[in-house]
């Protein structure tokens, strides 16, 4: 069993739960402003945003690195989501089914070198997330407006 901590964060104002590695190799945490997009769209357009909500996350990541990381290492994974219900046209909103392309998006960030172009990634399975050992989700406060919808996402690699 891994030792981990579990502990409160403040990030950009937001205060939300981390699971991390003590003495961890490499750890990071970013926001992604923009609509949270889920793994089902029924729409062409949904689709369409749901690619760019990937390629968005990807890009992000693979920018806070100096490095690709080895996929063969254990990970953590934390993430807070803010969602503005209005725009979900206050439907329930399942953070299962947010998370998946999520986890997809920041495998790819994470694990592509600096000449892998992600702006016209399209999918993501080259990407190998099975060592994201453990993976935390945290439903925070609304968002007041579309433009503050947004997800913190905190990775901690194992030394």
């Amino acid at each position: 069993m891994d030792n981990l901590d579990f502990k409160e964060f403040n990030h950009d104002t937001n205060f939300l739960h981390i699971l991390t590695f003590p003495n961890s190799s490499f750890s990071v945490t970013i926001t992604v402003f923009g609509m949270i997009a889920n793994f089902t769209p029924t729409t062409q357009r949904g689709r369409k945003r749901l690619q760019e909500w990937k390629r968005k996350i990807a890009l992000q990541i693979q920018s806070s690195k100096s490095l690709p990381l080895d996929s063969n290492c254990s990970f953590t994974i934390s993430i807070g989501m803010k969602f503005h219900p209005l725009t979900h046209g206050y439907q329930k909103l399942d953070l299962d089914n947010y998370s998946k392309p999520i986890l997809d998006a920041i495998a790819a960030g994470l694990f592509s070198d600096e000449n892998t172009d992600l702006s016209n990634l399209t999918t993501y399975n080259q990407f190998d997330d099975s060592n994201f050992h453990h993976i935390y989700l945290e439903r925070l406060p609304d968002a007041d407006s579309a433009d503050r919808e947004s997800i913190i996402i905190h990775v901690s690699q194992k030394s």
